[in-house]
């Protein structure tokens, strides 16, 4: 008997990197939402340094923009425009993890789904970061 794919099971990666020093911190989860937006960004604070600010650069999802959403003081949220993800440095990451771990493969369940993504952060190095998330705003007149 043949087996057949009946459905698709995803998995998310929240993610924040410093194109500048390298350093990422990662969630893998089995949803989108408020709920793994607020584990996130909890996260995050906990792990920058005494004194540091994060600038997390986001799309207007409803997760990042809902009024329930608890924002530490080392985190600011920056909001990009509409239909803008090239603005956003991380998006780059995003299609490189998507490009060179994890896509053209078969996973059995969302244990393995959540294992591969765990994975791949944990390939990636603060010289990719440094090079795929780099970004020069500049303009130049």
């Amino acid at each position: 008997m043949r087996e057949r794919q009946d459905g698709y099971l995803n998995a998310w990666i929240f993610g924040a990197a410093c194109p500048s020093t390298g350093q990422t911190e990662f969630l893998v989860a089995t949803e989108t939402g408020l709920e793994f937006m607020q584990i996130f960004i909890d996260q995050l604070s906990k792990k920058l340094e005494k004194n540091a600010h994060a600038i997390l650069v986001l799309d207007n999802a409803s997760w990042h923009t809902s009024p329930k959403l608890s924002i530490p003081k080392n985190i600011s949220l920056h909001f990009l425009p509409p239909y803008s993800p090239e603005l956003n440095p991380i998006e780059n990451l995003w299609k490189y993890i998507k490009e060179n771990f994890l896509c053209n493969k078969f996973f059995k369940g969302i244990d393995e789904i959540l294992s591969a993504g765990a994975n791949a952060c944990k390939k990636i190095t603060k010289e990719m970061i440094k090079s795929v998330c780099a970004r020069n705003y500049e303009q130049s007149c």
